[in-house]
């Protein structure tokens, strides 16, 4: 899912998979604490969050460098 929306919220998330808000807020927290999702704001509601390094990867791969 993450190549899909390398920068991600909890409503995204829900509409991409079906599943329910405190799953995927359980989901972007875990991730969040194990540094694959890194949070672009400390705001505590309504936070995205991004795929670290994601995006450099894709550009690399788009670029023929990976």
């Amino acid at each position: 899912m993450l190549p899909a929306h390398p920068t991600i919220d909890v409503p995204v998330a829900v509409a991409a998979t079906g599943r329910t808000r405190p799953v995927i807020a359980s989901a972007i927290n875990g991730l969040a604490a194990s540094g694959i999702l890194i949070p672009l704001s400390d705001a505590p509601r309504n936070r995205a969050s991004e795929a670290g390094g994601l995006l450099d990867l894709v550009v690399a791969l788009e670029a023929g460098e990976a």
